[in-house]
């Protein structure tokens, strides 16, 4: 993917780092955007789908991942409609742009990721990436 020539650099959002943001008060897209102003942000359908099979159960998982979904529907998010397993997507879509980073609270993502030499960001729970 490139615009004139030049390979998009994405700021990836995972499901992960999504409802961590949630359920300590803070907008991960935001916070990307603030840091990251550059960088488009992406998510895929299979994200979108991982939320909604969440959000069918009951409890505070639920309740996050409904809150999620609502959130989704008004954010202006370049959705990539591969809906293969989601850390997979992550890994070769990352791979594939240059300057791309990932943001997850994944730590097994996080570290495979970090051992391909891919930018990866945690969310805390004071709303920084670090």
């Amino acid at each position: 993917m490139s615009y004139l020539g030049v390979p998009l650099a994405y700021a990836i959002i995972d499901t992960s780092s999504i409802l961590f943001g949630i359920r300590y008060k803070k907008d991960v897209f935001e916070i990307a955007s603030e840091k990251y102003p550059l960088r488009k942000q992406l998510i895929s359908d299979g994200i979108i789908s991982e939320l909604e099979k969440m959000a069918s159960y009951k409890g505070t998982k639920a309740n996050e991942a409904k809150i999620a979904l609502k959130i989704l529907r008004h954010k202006n998010l370049k959705v990539d409609n591969k809906t293969e397993y989601v850390d997979s997507w992550i890994l070769d879509t990352a791979s594939k742009n240059a300057d791309s980073l990932v943001i997850t609270n994944d730590t097994k993502l996080f570290k495979n990721l970090k051992s391909k030499g891919i930018e990866a960001k945690k969310l805390s729970k004071s709303g920084e990436l670090r």
